[in-house]
């Protein structure tokens, strides 16, 4: 395997790709977006955390792994879903029902299709439940955790 300094890209590419193979009807994109209309399901892997971080990597010196490094990834995601109603309700179901999604592919391919040793969502996720011009809306921000040894 080719030595690298990380592997953040090829995380991100990875986890849009996944996302994108069971998520038809879902926007899914790298990174923000700034423009008009997104549609009413949007997934985006990448989004900035309170520290305006879109993702986290640490690296670990590891020679009894026969390895240089040990690497391990937060990136920050994003699920919305709005409706044109005021009823936030429905919408709990739907967001959890895009996560329930990505969880499953990555559970189906824990290595990322070949691009980490093993990722999984991060302990923690925050629902936000709003109201907008447009209806209601739930946004539900969450971490997926990625370790490789490079």
């Amino acid at each position: 395997m080719q030595e690298q300094s990380t592997r953040v890209p090829e995380i991100l590419s990875a986890l849009a790709a996944g996302a994108r193979s069971v998520l038809s009807d879902v926007t899914v994109l790298v990174g923000p977006r700034v423009i008009e209309e997104l549609g009413p399901r949007v997934l985006i892997v990448g989004w900035p955390g309170d520290d305006g971080a879109t993702v986290q990597n640490r690296l670990t010196r590891s020679p009894e792994f026969g390895h240089r490094y040990e690497e391990q990834v937060e990136v920050r995601c994003a699920v919305s879903v709005v409706s044109g109603s005021t009823d936030a309700e429905p919408l709990l179901a739907d967001a959890r029902a895009v996560l329930a999604s990505v969880e499953a592919w990555m559970k189906a391919n824990p290595a990322l299709g070949g691009v980490v040793d093993l990722a999984g969502f991060g302990p923690d996720a925050r629902w936000l439940i709003g109201q907008t011009a447009d209806g209601a809306a739930v946004d539900v921000f969450f971490s997926v955790i990625a370790q490789s040894l490079l």
